[in-house]
């Protein structure tokens, strides 16, 4: 293995102290010495290339030590932003569009909602224009989806706008962003796994009213995509039901809910099962009676935690925001 360069080394260990400082600022050098085990000196050299690229700001403390202020750096979370495109699909049909601008704390500073059935791209892309102009330090845009991209292609979308559309493609040529795209429940079990232990794994299923079910697989609080971004594509189990639209309510939840679980536990045997519905769909009694029939069948181990939540979007927007978070902090290092 061939040493580091030295560029390469002090790359390195700015994006570390970058990390330091935006996880514990305000913080002093001297605390930044001892958290990142370099020494006072080389700290004092790599300051002020972070404060020249404007990613950090110095920060006075009103406590006066030896005559001097007492100074600490706090990261600057607006140095760039991030737009989140968060679609999802009420109505059949009917399209809804949550924007949201976030700093690189992934703190919403300014959102907004739209409703389309027959929404053009072209009116689409003149949206994000918009955002950009509004804000010019956007620098990715992640959008979430109720469909599959493979092979750059979005796929298993009703939309007409989205079908078939090479989606990131065509918003990287028309914007000068970085363009990340996850599906909707993808995007929701990371979100619910992001409040996990780090090596937790954590499987997910939606049950939304008037669609078929979805899921998602996280590991370690990565997601689980498979070769054509298919993983969680749960209708395609040859589980027995009919997930047709005439037909969806008359799936028995219940029945459906026992299969899946036990396919979960076989194949990922997570910690975690979080299953989204509406009170309308699946009450908790329905969970605890899923529960008490597996413990039975399954005597020789511990169930993964099995979680009832009614707060889809609130994970699939954090879901979208920590994906947009790690593309930032991937384009800060290179900016080093």
């Amino acid at each position: 293995m061939e040493p580091s360069k030295p560029q390469m080394v002090k790359q390195n260990n700015l994006a570390y102290l970058l990390q330091l400082i935006k996880q514990n600022g305000p913080i002093p050098k001297r605390m930044l010495a001892e958290l990142s085990g370099l020494s006072v000196v080389t700290i004092n050299k790599l300051i002020p290339d972070l404060l020249d690229k404007k990613m950090i700001t110095a920060f006075s403390h009103d406590v006066i030590t030896g005559g001097r202020h007492a100074v600490s750096y706090i990261f600057n979370e607006k140095k760039s932003l991030l737009l989140i495109v968060k679609m999802v699909e009420k109505d059949k049909g009917i399209m809804h569009f949550f924007y949201y601008v976030c700093d690189l704390y992934g703190k919403v500073i300014k959102e907004d909602e739209m409703s389309s059935q027959n929404l053009e791209w072209e009116e689409f892309l003149k949206t994000i224009e918009i955002w950009n102009k509004i804000y010019p330090e956007i620098e990715t845009i992640v959008l979430g989806i109720p469909g599959v991209e493979t092979n750059g292609v979005i796929k298993l979308v009703d939309f007409p706008m989205l079908k078939n559309r090479k989606l990131k493609e065509e918003l990287t040529d028309r914007f000068n962003c970085r363009i990340q795209i996850e599906n909707d429940v993808n995007a929701a079990v990371l979100g619910y796994a992001e409040k996990c232990d780090n090596e937790a794994v954590v499987s997910g299923i939606y049950y939304p009213n008037g669609f078929p079910p979805g899921g998602g697989i996280s590991i370690q609080k990565k997601l689980l995509k498979g070769k054509n971004n298919l993983v969680g594509e749960v209708v395609w189990l040859p589980l027995g039901e009919d997930w047709s639209i005439d037909n969806i309510a008359k799936v028995n939840l219940k029945s459906h809910l026992e299969k899946i679980i036990k396919s979960f536990i076989s194949l990922y045997d997570p910690h975690e099962i979080v299953v989204y519905a509406t009170h309308e769909r699946i009450r908790q009694e329905l969970i605890n009676e899923v529960c008490a029939k597996l413990e039975e069948q399954s005597p020789v181990f511990e169930l993964p935690r099995i979680k009832l939540s009614r707060n889809f979007n609130e994970d699939y927007l954090l879901g979208l925001i920590t994906i947009g978070i790690r593309e930032m902090d991937e384009l800060m290092k290179l900016k080093l």
